[in-house]
Formats: C-alpha cells, sequence, structure tokens
C-alpha cells in the first residue's frame, strides 16, 4: 500500500511516532490528549476493553495493517495481543515519560506501603532491528516483548507428534474478551477454545469444543507449541521490599499510574 505523508501528519497532529511493532505491522500514533484520559477512565467501557480498542483506534492515525491505513474499533480487536501492548507501551512512554511511579503494599507488618520508580522502556523494542537481544548479551532484559516468530495475522497449522493436524489462531483482542467474559472461571482449555483450536477429520476442520479425544501427551505438546509461538507479554516488574526481600511479581500496565500519573 502506498506510504504516508509524514510531513502532512506532523502538520495535523505536530507529535507524531513512527513505530514498528513484534509482528512487523507498521504503527504511527499521536500524541495524547485530554480527550484520551475521558476514554480511558470510562467505567462503562472498561468492562470488555472497548475503552483500549477505542483508545488505539483514536491514537493510531496510519498503520499498513489496513488498506484504509486506519484501524476501526474490529480492526483493533484484531490486532496481535502483543501487537496492542506494544502500542500501549510506546504511547505511554512517548506521551507521558518512561518513568512509571507506582506503591505496592506489603502489609503493616512487612514494611507497609512502599514506592517505586520503574522505567518502562526496556520492556519494548525497536523491532525494525534484527539484532534482537538475546540472554547472555549485554543489553539483554527478560521481561521484554518479544517479536513473533511466525505471522500472528494468519492461521498457524501444526501436525502433533500423534500425527494429529491442528491449526489456531495467536492471541488477540478477540481471546482476551473471550476469557474475561469467562471472569475466575477460566481453564487451561479455555485458553484452546479462545484461540479458535481447529481439528482435522477425515479431510475437514471441525472446532474443537472437547478435549476428551486428546492424549495428555497431546495437551502437553499442543500448549508448548502455542507458548513457544506467542512467547507472551505480560509487563511485570519484579519489585522487592526493602525490609524482607521479598520479591513480588507486578503487572504495571493495571496501576492507575500507567495512564494517569499524578506526576511527569
Amino acid at each position: 500500500m502506498e506510504g504516508p505523508n509524514l510531513e502532512e501528519l506532523k502538520k495535523l497532529y505536530h507529535n507524531i511516532l513512527d513505530i514498528t511493532g513484534p509482528s512487523g505491522t507498521r504503527f504511527i500514533i499521536r500524541e495524547q490528549n485530554g480527550n484520551d484520559d475521558d476514554l480511558l477512565s470510562s467505567e462503562e467501557l472498561r468492562e470488555d476493553f472497548n475503552n483500549m480498542n477505542i483508545f488505539l483506534c483514536g491514537i493510531v492515525i496510519w498503520t499498513d495493517r489496513t488498506k484504509s491505513g486506519k484501524l476501526s474499533v474490529e480492526d483493533s480487536i484484531g490486532l496481535a495481543i502483543k501487537d496492542k501492548y506494544f502500542l500501549l507501551f510506546q504511547s505511554r512512554i512517548f506521551s507521558i515519560g518512561a518513568d512509571i511511579k507506582f506503591s505496592f503494599n506489603w502489609g503493616e507488618s512487612n514494611g507497609g506501603e512502599v514506592f517505586y520508580t520503574e522505567d518502562l522502556s526496556p520492556y519494548v523494542w525497536d523491532f525494525t532491528d534484527e539484532k534482537f537481544p538475546v540472554e547472555g548479551d549485554d543489553n539483554y532484559f527478560a521481561q521484554r516483548m518479544k517479536p513473533y516468530m511466525v505471522n500472528p495475522y494468519e492461521k498457524v497449522n501444526t501436525t502433533l507428534t500423534s500425527g494429529k493436524r491442528v491449526r489456531f489462531d495467536l492471541a488477540n483482542g478477540h481471546t482476551e474478551k473471550f476469557l474475561a467474559a469467562k471472569g475466575k472461571d477460566i481453564s487451561r482449555s479455555d485458553n484452546l477454545v479462545a484461540m479458535g483450536l481447529e481439528l482435522e477429520v477425515d479431510g475437514k476442520w471441525m472446532v474443537v469444543k472437547s478435549f476428551k479425544y486428546f492424549t495428555k501427551r497431546e495437551m502437553v505438546e499442543l500448549n508448548k507449541i502455542i507458548d513457544d509461538l506467542e512467547q507472551p507479554f505480560y509487563g511485570i516488574s519484579e519489585i522487592k521490599n526493602p525490609k524482607t526481600g521479598q520479591i513480588e511479581l507486578y503487572p504495571l500496565i493495571v496501576d492507575p499510574a500507567f495512564f494517569f500519573p499524578l506526576e511527569i
């Protein structure tokens, strides 16, 4: 598709950022504004992640993901899950800054409320750089979002060791909404259902609704295949209790300061 006119976009939006996500998709985003605050804080839209989806439609002013160069709400929901969180982290860094200041309450007997500052920059990467840091490199960071190994916008076809052929989608906004609707009652197989798992039977693809036809070994193999391809991103900070030395895994994007810091 024809590329964007960067000069025109700069005139319209002033501050723009040209970035490439972990899928290789190119996005140009604008700086956040006050209207975005209203959207992100909407309780009504927050329940099924629609505030995030509509927010992304607004800040993405051009992408090569769609023919129009724009994102509709449906396009936003269909974004590969790591592309989505890549955009959220990049937008936060671009519009508010890389440092997020937050607190964690360890309990009265363990030091109470402790304040932390985390740099969000290491969590994302310039995915136009083919030299992605791996363990052992000086700039390696375990929590950094990894690039996709396959195109996350195409179904994955694979054959299990047993000979069974399966196909599935990698996680996207539809997956996220399906699992959110399940609430706390999520089983391990729900993740596979959410990814649209299909099994080839007599040359036809059948949607998997029951897993009684898969052995335990096949389930283990299937989940490992998906985990290896997905390489999930959690945006986790390892915070340490200065009094006890205890380590806690803290998801940064759920903290109010991610989008609504008290200071910049």
